[in-house]
């Protein structure tokens, strides 16, 4: 499942392949593939399908990292510097 969903070219491709391959990646996250829940993780942060959603993309950092992937790990804890350091920024301009 993973591979059919790599092979859709989801971060290279249109929406349509970037929908087919977020169907292929939630599949092989749901049995247990880091990777793939790394892949969905940066799909809804960089918004490949729309609108980013920060929130499902924690949820699949955090499922990554669960199944034990450490580049997942990584990624999350720089989105979670980079979305305080945000905060903070706005907090200084109110």
């Amino acid at each position: 499942m993973f591979a059919l969903g790599s092979s859709c070219g989801g971060e290279s491709g249109s929406e349509a392949d970037a929908a087919e391959a977020r169907h292929w990646f939630t599949r092989a996250a749901e049995l247990g593939h880091p990777t793939a829940a790394l892949m969905l993780a940066r799909f809804a942060v960089q918004g490949l399908e729309g609108s980013r959603d920060i929130d499902a993309g924690r949820y699949w950092y955090a499922r990554a990292v669960s199944l034990g992937s450490i580049e997942a790990s990584g990624e999350l804890e720089a989105l979670n510097g980079a979305l305080l350091k945000d905060a903070q920024a706005t907090a200084d301009v109110e």
